[in-house]
């Protein structure tokens, strides 16, 4: 049984804008998924810790764009990989800046500057979800856990890190906007940067 793709976004963008926890975001898609594609592994998802990544996030955007020129970014790109050493594989999240930015397309984000081990998060959270939803056995979620799971957290991590990191106010001062996704598939675009804030505008790309 396939999902119900558009009630899942659906899920996913009024879960994103919530003013709650990241736990009780990720947890309500969760929720969604379990409802539409009934699986024990929810369970297992369900248990990872989902606030795991916070220190890394409040300094993440400032690590990547610690050697940044001012003024030359215009859209910050969120992207959603998978990354393997040979021998295994995980997801990750990394961001980029484009020096344009159009929230009606995105193309812009082919432009993105070059990306360094500092641009990715190394998200605890990501590789437990990839973990848990390829573990070794038959009947795993794999894509039906990776792509909703993914996708709802790489743009909760970026929205958070576009407000707690003090960037946006000096060498991010130029950025007008942000979107998030899966480099070769879905993406949303997040919002919009006003006076050295992110106000939150979720929209499906």
């Amino acid at each position: 049984m396939s999902y119900d793709y558009s009630k899942l976004f659906e899920k996913i963008i009024e879960v994103i804008g919530a003013e709650v926890s990241t736990t009780q975001r990720m947890l309500a898609v969760i929720e969604e998924c379990s409802r539409q594609k009934p699986h024990p592994d929810w369970e297992l998802l369900a248990s990872i810790n989902f606030e795991a990544d916070g220190p890394a996030i409040r300094h993440w955007l400032s690590s990547a764009f610690e050697t940044l020129e001012p003024k030359s970014v215009h859209g910050l790109w969120f992207g959603l990989v998978n990354l393997s050493d040979g021998n295994s594989t995980t997801a990750d999240v990394y961001v980029g800046g484009s020096p344009n930015f159009d929230e009606e397309g995105i193309d812009w984000a082919s432009e993105i500057t070059s990306i360094t081990e500092l641009s990715y998060l190394n998200s605890i959270v990501l590789h437990d979800i990839y973990t848990i939803a390829y573990r070794t056995g038959t009947g795993h979620l794999g894509n039906d856990a990776e792509y909703p799971l993914a996708l709802a957290y790489g743009a909760i991590a970026a929205i958070q890190a576009l407000r707690d990191d003090g960037l946006l106010a000096s060498n991010l001062s130029s950025v007008k906007g942000a979107a998030s996704g899966f480099d070769s598939g879905d993406f949303l675009f997040l919002g919009a940067v006003e006076d050295g804030h992110f106000h939150t505008r979720i929209k499906a790309g």
